[in-house]
């Protein structure tokens, strides 16, 4: 049986892409990992959920199961002023979606190594995506 993307510490053999893609009217460079949920691609699913993404000003944000962040990344810019947690149980796809922040300007958004809500206990959201 073969990897899971969901693994918390992939070993597969790393295989980095880069892609840019039109989000939202907007340009975005994602860097994908082998090991992590539709590595070198925007899956399909995930497109449209982007573009269906209503996020109001000041609202909190949660990106469940990050992977390498395109999701919480365009969140983070249609939430002005708000913030976007991200988590995920897979290293390898949290410290992708890390330097996908740097990589876009997001600074409204963070990343949280944990199992589905773990890392967040204690808070509530405005949305919550996956």
């Amino acid at each position: 049986m073969g990897e899971q993307y969901f693994s918390s510490r992939p070993i597969s053999r790393r295989k980095p892409a880069e892609l840019r893609v039109v989000l939202r009217g907007r340009e975005f460079r994602f860097r994908t990992e082998a090991g992590t949920f539709a590595p070198g691609r925007i899956d399909r699913g995930t497109e449209l959920l982007i573009q269906a993404l209503e996020v109001g000003p000041c609202e909190l944000i949660l990106d469940l199961g990050c992977g390498y962040g395109a999701i919480g990344i365009a969140a983070a810019h249609l939430a002005d002023g708000g913030r976007v947690i991200r988590t995920d149980v897979n290293e390898r796809a949290l410290a992708t979606a890390r330097a996908n922040l740097a990589l876009n300007g997001s600074g409204n958004a963070e990343g949280r190594v944990g199992d589905l809500y773990d890392p967040t206990t204690r808070l509530a959201f405005d949305h919550i995506v996956c």
